[in-house]
């Protein structure tokens, strides 16, 4: 018959090839593959967890703790209704960290426009908004998270960051200018 690969997801069948000693050219090998029932596939992937338990505990401990540790110190985010609220209610601001090009096709009424790369050297710009609310906004909310960090090494008290960036903002059909 055939022996499955590491992963149980295939079936090489080697009794149709034949053999070849060096193991660089086993790619260029004409096998047969066969797709393994899914069944058998989740009965494999099972018994490995449960013959490596510490191990498999011990990789999710570590991924959750990451998890953590970066949401903590990025700072807390914000949907954009809640962003929304929190600049109208404690007069913050809107930082968009999109490069100008970007910023110019569309951003939020009043935001102001400093790149993510050059946030360090701006930041002085942002210095009478110390005290209040700042909400970081990206184009999808990855890098938002970078520049929170900075602000708060630079103590600034309340920095957010929104969630899902423009593209959100977008989605949710909120205006935006130009």
């Amino acid at each position: 018959m055939g022996r499955p690969c590491i992963l149980g997801a295939l079936l090489i069948d080697e009794s149709r090839t034949p053999r070849t000693p060096d193991v660089r050219n086993s790619c260029d090998r004409k096998c047969r593959l066969q797709q393994v029932p899914v069944s058998k596939t989740m009965a494999l992937f099972l018994e490995f967890l449960t013959q490596q338990w510490m191990l498999t505990t011990a990789l999710l401990a570590a991924i959750v703790m990451l998890f953590l540790h970066e949401a903590r110190k990025a700072g807390p985010s914000l949907t954009p209704q809640q962003a929304i609220n929190e600049v109208n209610s404690q007069n913050g601001i809107f930082v968009d960290l999109r490069d100008v090009a970007e910023f110019r096709k569309g951003h939020i009424v009043d935001a102001i426009n400093i790149p993510a790369l050059k946030l360090p050297e701006r930041m002085s710009e942002l210095e009478k908004y110390k005290d209040r609310p700042i909400v970081l906004v990206c184009k999808m909310g990855q890098q938002s998270g970078t520049a929170s960090k900075q602000l708060k090494a630079a103590n600034y008290t309340t920095v957010y960051k929104m969630t899902g960036g423009m593209m959100e903002w977008a989605n949710l059909q909120l205006p935006t200018v130009n």
